[in-house]
């Protein structure tokens, strides 16, 4: 166990290595590493109380795992109160006050020495009282697409102000560890540059301390020099075997230093080859899909087409099996033809070039819901807007967009008449647009898979299971983010966070 009182700095060290291999050779999420994490914090650290885990979804913060000394405080599902913190919540608890300085490019660890008095704290007042805690600590960081995360500590334990720096550490490891998650919304070459970028200041860090070291081996070594003069004549031997190792053990780590900064320049190179590589082969499987996907299409038509023409001319000598057989390879054929068209309007998003421009999105969802008129008819369809703003993006794509999720609205409305809300608000440097429906939801263990290509939660309705890939991929080339909530028969809700700039029109102006 680790004494947050006298924790060190070799300590912090060890506990940051430990929590930077968590995610090696496991295929995990997110939260699952970050439930790892808090794990190994809270069997490591002496004095503590209870620690959370955050991460940011849109404006606000979600508890994504906790561990603490109740046994109803051990699952995000049972934990009472503060799942989810709105970043303009007021009084500001300690996790928004770190979130908030990390954004604006500060240090990333904060520390409350005594809580019972902080205002940080107000809204955990009690909680503090009743379990004697002392302390506050929290630490996290920036992972890919404006997502970050945030760790906070609840200790018996008094933890000095100093250890803020030791902390930024913990942030480092716990960084990496979490650009690993195989459900980060980033692509592999982002991903790559990031994990590099959190090494890069992993070692910056290092190499700060091991400057700090050569320093104070520097003082050392001047005290232990005026030391010799004073004690010459009585050992002279001595003090100056005493001054030739202190100056070997300066160059000892100016050494260090330089072989420092030689791996660093590697690393560099190494992260600009992998990212140009990564780049290339990227361009190239998107122009392999488009092309093989086009190039499928002609033999496909044939098949179907000689199928056709073998039961209209032939019909009369084949039996009801060979019928059957007919169309069911004949339904196959439209099958593949389907998911073919739908794999090329998805590399297409990337192969075409956008056209970015202001475009008002009130526009586009009348131009979607007059291509989408009969379906809403057929639906008996309530559709509610709200004023849209005006973003700057590629017009046909983003039609596609609401095209997608209004036309999947639809779709999926169950028995009862479909029912579509289309809302938006400012939100500092984002236009957050929600699309919300009634009909039969998912489960909401699957709010990622959902984004993912081909993958189709419900079988009984028709689709290749590709338009909400499509819809990803078109909100991260316009640098936004999607995300979807849902529970079994409560209707779902998609938020889309794309880019505001200053001089485009807000909601309702």
């Amino acid at each position: 166990m680790v004494d947050l009182a006298q924790l060190t700095t070799a300590q912090v060290m060890a506990l940051g290595a430990r929590i930077r291999r968590i995610a090696e050779g496991h295929a995990w999420t997110g939260d699952e590493i970050a439930e790892a994490i808090v794990g190994v914090l809270f069997d490591e650290l002496d004095g503590v109380a209870l620690i959370r885990a955050y991460r940011s979804v849109g404006p606000a913060l979600v508890l994504v795992a906790t561990r603490g000394n109740e046994p109803a405080w051990n699952t995000v599902a049972g934990s009472v109160g503060h799942r989810t913190i709105a970043l303009d919540a007021a009084p500001r608890p300690a996790v928004v006050e770190l979130v908030t300085r990390m954004r604006a490019g500060a240090a990333t660890g904060l520390v409350i020495p005594e809580a019972t008095d902080s205002a940080l704290v107000l809204a955990q007042r009690d909680f503090v009282q009743r379990h004697g805690v002392r302390s506050v600590l929290a630490w996290g960081g920036a992972l890919a697409d404006g997502e970050s995360f945030a760790l906070i500590v609840f200790a018996t334990a008094r933890a000095p102000a100093a250890i803020a720096r030791e902390l930024d550490t913990l942030a480092i490891h716990a960084r990496i560890a979490l650009l690993d998650a195989i459900d980060r919304p980033a692509s592999h070459a982002e991903a790559t540059a990031l994990r590099a970028e959190a090494l890069d200041d992993l070692l910056r860090l290092h190499e700060y301390r091991t400057q700090k070291l050569a320093e104070q081996l520097a003082q050392d070594h001047s005290a232990l020099l005026a030391r010799a003069e004073l004690v010459q004549l009585a050992s002279g031997s001595r003090a100056a075997r005493d001054a030739d190792r202190v100056r070997r053990a300066q160059r000892a780590m100016l050494n260090v230093i330089d072989d420092l900064r030689d791996a660093r320049r590697e690393l560099e190179r190494r992260v600009a080859e992998r990212t140009a590589e990564l780049q290339d082969r990227n361009r190239e499987l998107e122009q392999f899909a488009y092309i093989a996907s086009h190039d499928l299409q002609e033999p496909l038509r044939t098949v179907s087409g000689y199928l056709q023409l073998i039961e209209q001319r032939y019909g009369d000598a084949l039996d009801a099996d060979a019928h059957e057989f007919i169309r069911f390879a004949v339904d196959g054929a439209a099958r593949m033809q389907e998911l073919i068209e739908a794999l090329l309007s998805y590399s297409r998003v990337t192969s075409r070039e956008a056209v970015i421009r202001p475009v008002a999105l009130d526009a586009v969802i009348d131009d979607v819901l007059r291509g989408l008129d009969r379906a809403v008819h057929e639906a008996a369809a309530t559709i509610v807007r709200s004023a849209l703003p005006t973003v700057h993006g590629d017009r046909v794509q983003l039609g596609q967009l609401f095209q997608n999720l209004i036309g999947n609205a639809l779709k999926f409305r169950g028995d009862a008449p479909a029912h579509v809300t289309i809302a938006a608000h400012r939100d500092a440097d984002h236009h957050v647009i929600t699309v919300s429906d009634r009909g039969i939801g998912f489960d909401g263990r699957h709010a990622e898979r959902i984004f993912a290509v081909f993958r189709r939660l419900q079988r009984k309705y028709p689709g290749t299971g590709i338009g909400l890939a499509i819809c990803k991929k078109i909100v991260t080339r316009h640098g936004g983010t999607i995300r979807a909530w849902s529970s079994p028969g409560q209707g779902a809700s998609f938020q889309l966070c794309l880019p505001a700039r200053d001089d485009e029109r807000a909601p309702g102006a």
